[in-house]
């Protein structure tokens, strides 16, 4: 058994041929940490100056970011840049035949050569960062120990403590990464080529396949927890994707479970790099890679994953979808990627064809797979449990919903368990029967929007517990069946409701409408509490009033969170609770109605004819129509005629536009067209249809849009810009804009 002296004197003689790499890490680290710090000390100086003391708090979390966030940037940056070197450059003798049958024949074990020249490595980029880190936290102690006392010199030691632990799994990650490579090849090239495709194989699996996924099949939806989850897969880009992340501060990052994952990846790889180490044969130095098991993997992957790529690019450059033009380019990248990574691997340009069977098999994987996904052979699209099978479903839409998505275990997806096995059933039948449909096929109601529709994405679970992701697009001809799954107390729990965790998050709300604003800056804790707590009940115990809008919307609340989204809600007169809790904090008069005997006039406006202004008489608008299209009040015939007009005005604009210039026909600009009311009963009429804002999410399958253009007038000259819902306003208000142009005339 070698003795420790003979480790401990192999390590010396090991590090003596590595001065260089010694020389750039105490560099690289040296201007990265201490410098970088002194410069940011000194400017955080210059900036607070006589104002230190005031501003001490600053001071303390300006220093404590340093360790966090730049310590992390560029020390970290150093440890990814450092673990490439080393790794690549500390086992050099490898790539070298004479320098491997030196190393070879000396008489120490080859257990023992490969755990010298790994710890080396390590010690290479550790010892000159922590002698920088070490430096720099004396400076940084001594100079906070004055201002911010020994508490805050515990925050600075935690800080530089979390991100050196950071940095370390990054290093020993990218590290490991570059040792597999390293004993898989002879030679450098081979080993940067091999490392790439390693370190990003997997992810570029998840990602391509997303691509098709995305490209091909309508309903997919891919969450944000497989997209998190492969990353690990990735280790070249994980150690980034970690250094980012922790870097940034993202919400999102957990840093318990990222730090073990990474941990286990890494110690994988170093398992697998020290095995590969001690089987590896003399003979490969200089050459590319031999172990057949790892080249025929390698090119596998990246051959079938650079046809699945040119079949995207050639259909994506013919602009034709063409399926002809996606073999062309599947075949031809295919065989030229596995061609080029034979001549890599034999390091010999004949080598190119020396696998012609394994090239044409897996050529005809990649074409196979994308025409797949290009025909969906997997019946992904169309795919549809039988009814008794269905456990449960939930439901996200955005239009209908105050949460957001996230990748966390509480969004609307993973909470909300919907079991009427019938409607359910007829839900999924209507979205799969819709991908079918075009929305240009159907002619809504609305002139703008009636051939829109809403995306909803579902989570439907089974009765063996296993569960599937869709997204389902549903138009105003699918209302009723939309209607029985949202219309719950499930939906509005999950997708409605504030939850405990989140009522605490909330610090702050602002109160709007159209033409008020309310945001304190220090909001009691009552208030909140109350507000969220009236909604909460609101929403329970009548759901149609928050989704279905119900009554005039009389104000919106936007609640600030410490997290990394707010709420806003939309606050319909239905809503009793809430309403009363903005009563009771004293925010009743900003929020109410305005009086009917207070309102002097109600002016209804449509804009201005600016066809008639560019094109001339003969394409000027009809009042009446213009006065149907803003305010959706609409009949049979009436959005025929408007139908008509704009393919003629269209029509007129694509000549008008190709003939190069543009000359306005009238020397005046036109003028708003308005239609003022001031009679009482009008006024009172028109007084309950008219909203104080329009919604957060406007419009959708279940809810109509709102229309602007209605301004009020009190007896006080105030102005107040309302809303009404698309056609809501009387016919007879129509009418008159139609009696209006007559005049004009």
């Amino acid at each position: 058994m070698t003795s420790k002296r003979s480790f401990f004197n192999y390590m010396k003689e090991d590090l003596r041929h590595k001065v260089w790499m010694i020389a750039l890490s105490l560099l690289g680290n040296f201007l990265a940490i201490l410098v970088a710090f002194l410069i940011v000390e000194d400017s955080i100086l210059r900036n607070l100056g006589v104002d230190l003391e005031i501003y001490t708090d600053t001071y303390i979390g300006s220093v404590v970011s340093f360790f966090n966030e730049v310590l992390t940037g560029l020390g970290g940056t150093i440890a990814l840049i450092g673990a490439v070197i080393v790794g690549l450059f500390g086992f050099r003798f490898l790539f070298n035949k004479k320098m491997v049958d030196t190393y070879h024949s000396l008489p120490i074990k080859r257990n023992t050569q490969f755990w010298v020249t790994y710890v080396n490595g390590i010690l290479i980029w550790l010892v000159p960062y922590l002698v920088s880190l070490l430096i720099t936290l004396v400076i940084a102690v001594i100079n906070m120990v004055p201002i911010g006392g020994w508490w805050a010199c515990g925050l600075i030691l935690k800080a530089a403590g979390m991100t050196s632990l950071v940095l370390l799994i990054g290093f020993l990650l990218m590290y490991h990464l570059v040792l597999v490579a390293v004993m898989l090849c002879g030679n450098v090239f081979n080993t940067l080529v091999t490392t790439c495709i390693i370190g990003c194989a997997v992810l570029c699996i998840y990602g391509l396949g997303i691509i098709f996924f995305e490209y091909y099949m309508d309903a997919f939806y891919a969450t944000e927890q497989l997209a998190e989850a492969v990353i690990y897969t990735s280790p070249l880009v994980s150690a980034i994707y970690m250094l980012l992340a922790y870097c940034q501060g993202d919400p999102t990052f957990n840093f318990t479970t990222t730090m073990n994952v990474n941990f286990i990846v890494m110690v994988l790889l170093g398992t697998a790099a020290w095995r590969l180490y001690c089987k590896r044969a003399s003979e490969l130095a200089e050459q590319g890679v031999k172990n057949k098991i790892a080249t025929t993997i390698m090119k596998l992957i990246a051959s079938v994953l650079g046809g699945m790529g040119g079949w995207l690019v050639f259909v994506l450059i013919t602009d034709a979808n063409s399926v002809g033009w996606g073999i062309f380019g599947c075949i031809l990248v295919s065989v030229m990627v596995y061609g080029v990574l034979d001549i890599i691997f034999h390091m010999d340009f004949k080598a190119f064809l020396a696998n012609k069977l394994w090239m044409a098999a897996t050529t005809v994987v990649a074409l196979l797979l994308c025409l797949a996904f290009n025909m969906d052979w997997f019946g992904y699209d169309e795919y549809l449990p039988k009814q008794e099978k269905i456990q449960s479903m939930a439901i996200y839409a955005r239009e209908y919903s105050n949460h957001y998505l996230n990748n966390e275990k509480d969004n609307p997806l993973e909470l909300m368990e919907y079991k009427d096995q019938e409607n359910i059933y007829k839900f999924l039948c209507t979205g799969v029967d819709n991908l079918n449909y075009f929305a240009s096929d159907y002619e809504g109601t609305n002139l703008y929007y009636g051939n829109e529709y809403d995306n909803v994405i579902v989570k439907v679970t089974l009765n063996n517990g296993r569960s599937y992701y869709r997204q389902y697009n549903l138009y105003e001809k699918d209302a009723e069946v939309f209607r029985a799954i949202v219309l719950n107390e499930d939906y509005a729990e999950s997708n409605l409701v504030i939850d405990e965790k989140e009522r605490q998050s909330i610090y702050r709300v602002a109160i709007r409408t159209e033409n008020t604003y309310i945001e304190e800056e220090e909001q009691r804790r009552e208030v909140l509490d109350d507000l969220i707590t009236a909604y909460n009940q609101d929403v329970l115990e009548h759901p149609e009033g928050a989704i279905l809008g119900e009554g005039r919307l009389m104000v919106q609340l936007r609640m600030y969170t410490h997290q990394y989204n707010n709420y806003y809600l939309d606050i319909y007169e239905s809503m009793e609770h809430t309403m009363a809790a903005l009563a009771k904090h004293g925010y009743g008069k900003a929020v109410g109605e305005i009086p009917k005997e207070k309102v002097e006039s109600i002016i209804l406006n449509i804009g201005t004819d600016y066809n008639k202004y560019e094109l001339g008489e003969e394409y000027a608008a009809d009042y009446e129509l213009l006065a149907r299209a803003q305010f959706g009040v609409w009949d049979e015939e009436s959005l025929e005629r408007y139908r008509e007009y704009q393919k003629r005005i269209q029509k007129r604009y694509d000549n008008y536009y190709s003939e190069g210039s543009r000359s306005y026909v009238m020397e005046t600009e036109p003028t708003e067209i308005t239609v003022t009311i001031t009679d009482p009963a009008e006024i009172a009429e028109l007084m309950p249809l008219l909203h104080y804002n329009n919604p957060y999410y406007e419009g959708g399958v279940l809810k109509k849009y709102y229309a602007g253009g209605v301004i009020l007038m009190d007896v006080n000259e105030g102005r107040w810009d309302l809303y009404i819902r698309e056609g809501d306003l009387p016919l007879k208000y129509i009418q008159r804009f139609a009696d209006l142009q007559k005049e004009t005339k």
